[in-house]
């Protein structure tokens, strides 16, 4: 009898830990916009979203709508990376040319010894490497 009862605790202690141990993250994962013309609803343009294993946004894929050919074909890409403690280090946008993805712009951020956003480096493909164009400096956190 005390067999069977320590091994009805032991199967709930199971239970209860693994249920402590799992998250559920609820994520936007796509939205679509729409223009009502002619008294119809027509597609504009279409986004998707994508995650990593710690449900932080790494991607945001951009479709529009083609009424001639009535599909929807690539328009952008948005690609992130994460420094250790999650934040975004890098931010590259692609333009869809037809049959490849193409650089187009990107960001930098850079953070100081206590994780505070310092810059965020905007830079410009131009076809062979990247330019910078532009910077964002931050300053006097408290």
């Amino acid at each position: 009898m005390l067999m069977k009862h320590l091994s009805i605790l032991v199967a709930l202690f199971f239970a209860f830990s693994s249920m402590a141990q799992t998250t559920i993250v609820h994520r936007k994962i796509a939205q679509r916009h729409d223009d009502y013309i002619n008294g119809n609803w027509r597609g504009r343009d279409s986004i998707q979203f994508g995650y990593n294993s710690d449900a932080l946004q790494n991607s945001i894929l951009a479709y529009r709508f083609d009424t001639m050919a009535l599909n929807w074909p690539y328009e952008y890409k948005y690609t992130f990376t994460f420094t250790a403690s999650q934040k975004i280090k890098t931010q590259l946008r692609e333009k869809w040319n037809g049959s490849a993805w193409v650089n187009q712009n990107r960001y930098l951020y850079t953070f100081d010894a206590n994780d505070n956003n310092t810059d965020v480096d905007y830079q410009t493909w131009n076809g062979s490497a990247w330019v910078p164009a532009g910077k964002i400096t931050y300053a006097g956190y408290n």
